[in-house]
């Protein structure tokens, strides 16, 4: 399975992280707890039925996504 780490830029400035696994129609998103980020869900991004579309994003502050306001 190919996971992508990706990013957007928001219109306040701030840039939002987000690791992707692509796969089927149906989607499933997944968020980190405190003080980690997107990157713990690695293993599972990577075995997780392929029947499903994943999205992890870091949290404002947290892997790649920033919080500068």
């Amino acid at each position: 399975m190919n996971i992508e780490l990706k990013k957007v830029k928001l219109p306040n400035g701030e840039t939002l992280g987000y690791r992707k696994r692509a796969g089927g129609n149906k989607l499933l998103l997944l968020l980190h707890g405190n003080m980690t980020s997107s990157k713990h869900w690695d293993l599972f991004l990577e075995n997780f039925n392929e029947d499903y579309t994943l999205i992890a994003p870091d949290m404002r502050g947290f892997g790649i996504s920033t919080y500068n306001n």
